[in-house]
């Protein structure tokens, strides 16, 4: 693949799920402009990813951003939390195909965490994933909420997955 010219664009990495996040960063220098939690909505007695607010939150920052989403792993604690997965995926990617504008990727868990992360031991990889983003970005928290108090998972994965993407796509 030839490198692309990220200077004017923006990249955005969706960490899929519904504990999931969205971040956005800039495509010259890959520093972090915002990241949210994943946004929701309540379909019946189930919550399910709001999909006009994700599209609304990206297009905010570039109409023709460079999205990666990562994809379901091949398995999950429960059933249950693999349906939920698959279904928030199927969403997302539903969106990001029929939004012609949008260079979307999917991307594997291990790819991403494999460049980004480097060789980490099994079960240290959200440890070794905040201590990466917090030296990229030194000033940011992290935090879901004004009042969490602590790191989001979803927010650091989205994060790394955009660096991810940049990574690939100017390599």
């Amino acid at each position: 693949m030839q490198p692309i010219d990220l200077s004017d664009r923006v990249v955005v990495g969706i960490d899929n799920g519904l504990g999931g996040a969205l971040a956005a960063i800039r495509g010259y220098d890959g520093s972090l402009i915002e990241h949210t939690p994943m946004p929701l909505v309540q379909y019946r007695d189930k919550k399910e990813p709001n999909i006009k607010v994700i599209y609304e939150w990206i297009v905010q920052f570039d109409d023709c951003p460079y999205v990666g989403l990562e994809e379901p792993l091949r398995h999950a604690r429960s059933s249950q939390a693999m349906r939920s997965m698959s279904i928030c995926y199927g969403m997302i990617k539903g969106m990001l195909i029929m939004e012609p504008e949008f260079s979307s990727h999917m991307i594997q868990v291990r790819d991403w965490q494999s460049k980004i992360l480097g060789k980490t031991p099994r079960g240290q990889t959200k440890e070794a994933a905040l201590a990466l983003a917090q030296q990229l970005e030194p000033g940011e928290k992290w935090l879901k909420s004004p009042r969490a108090t602590t790191p989001s998972d979803g927010a650091i994965d989205a994060y790394l997955i955009a660096r991810y993407l940049r990574g690939e796509l100017s390599a």
